[in-house]
């Protein structure tokens, strides 16, 4: 902290600028910035780390972050190459003929998975799940078993990432399997992105021609450019660096399940319905009414069932059969005579 407040001084007391020499200097090695934090102000003295209070969060920084990025990357490989579009036609088409599997567990694919619209992050988790045998064979063959290995080295760190029971032997292998991914990451980058040179995609050229026109006094030059832009394969991102501290976080808060983003994610979908009921004016307040009502709702829904549930006579649970005394379990035959487990409790 007291490197800190010596460039805190040099900003506001000296007049230096915050990018200057005697700031970095200050503040030294590091992704140190010039502020103040009220936690440190307030509980450092107490020994507190602020560091510590943060939390992976793993729907953001991998499904719709890392993976996507990487996902994204390797369509546009697919269009640098000969036949790009038709090799592009022949991914989404794998995709198609994926079955699905389990009960949600791998969903139906959209006609035009590389197109990637309106996905959610379980749709990019099917994505990676299935990717090994669709983008089997789709580049030549020297960098074929690379992204194979990359698309493996990925997804048993999505599946590791994702325990809900973990001991300290599966942490060290979550730790072995991220130094391996980031040495394929690397490679990946160095070698295989540099051979060819990949442009974005249509759809990223049709949203860039999009702003262009909207403000074309600063992007006058994006709209006289014909040709799509040359994008690069970028590791030096947050969301690569946050992957090295999943680790850390499940070893200090447990499982990656214990703290997740997506309830405020769904909860969304509550206001995106809400709003078109509403007039457009006042909208806090007509969403707050709307959210008033459900909520009663709900609650008279509640004690209606336990009414209705308090009135019916009991059922009896299906005969045993004769000799259970030696079987180790009963399951019944049917389920329509159901056990309420809070009832019950």
């Amino acid at each position: 902290m007291a490197n800190v407040v010596r460039a805190h001084e040099f900003i506001y007391t000296g007049g230096n600028t915050v990018d200057g020499a005697k700031v970095e200097h200050a503040l030294g090695e590091g992704s140190w910035i010039p502020t103040l934090n009220q936690f440190v102000d307030k509980l450092g003295s107490l020994g507190l780390n602020p560091f510590c209070m943060l939390v992976v969060d793993f729907m953001h920084e991998y499904e719709l972050g890392t993976w996507k990025a990487l996902f994204t990357h390797l369509i546009r490989l697919l269009y640098a190459l000969p036949q790009g579009s038709e090799l592009v036609a022949a991914l989404d088409s794998r995709y198609e003929e994926v079955p699905t599997f389990g009960n949600g567990i791998i969903r139906r694919f959209s006609n035009n998975t590389s197109e990637m619209k309106r996905l959610a992050s379980h749709d990019f988790e099917d994505i990676l799940q299935c990717a090994i045998p669709v983008f089997e064979g789709l580049f030549p063959d020297k960098h074929d078993a690379m992204v194979q290995s990359l698309l493996y080295q990925f997804a048993q760190w999505h599946a590791l990432a994702k325990l809900r029971l973990h001991s300290e032997s599966t942490v060290n292998f979550l730790e072995e399997t991220f130094k391996k991914l980031l040495q394929k990451l690397r490679k990946f980058q160095a070698s295989f992105c540099a051979t060819f040179n990949a442009i974005e995609l249509p759809k990223e050229k049709a949203a860039c021609q999009r702003k262009a026109a909207q403000h074309p006094e600063t992007n006058g030059s994006l709209l006289e450019s014909n040709g799509p832009r040359t994008k690069k394969f970028n590791l030096s991102t947050y969301k690569f660096h946050a992957m090295g501290d999943y680790v850390r976080t499940i070893r200090l808060y447990g499982t990656t399940d214990s703290f997740t983003t997506q309830i405020g994610e769904l909860a969304h979908r509550t206001l995106k319905a809400f709003y078109l009921l509403t007039n457009k004016l006042d909208t806090p307040a007509q969403l707050a009414k709307h959210e008033h009502r459900r909520h009663v709702l709900w609650q008279a829904r509640e004690v209606g069932d336990l009414l209705s549930s308090s009135q019916q006579p009991a059922h009896s649970s299906p005969p045993l059969a004769s000799n259970d005394d030696l079987k180790h379990h009963h399951i019944a035959t049917t389920q329509n005579n159901p056990v309420d487990l809070f009832t019950f409790l």
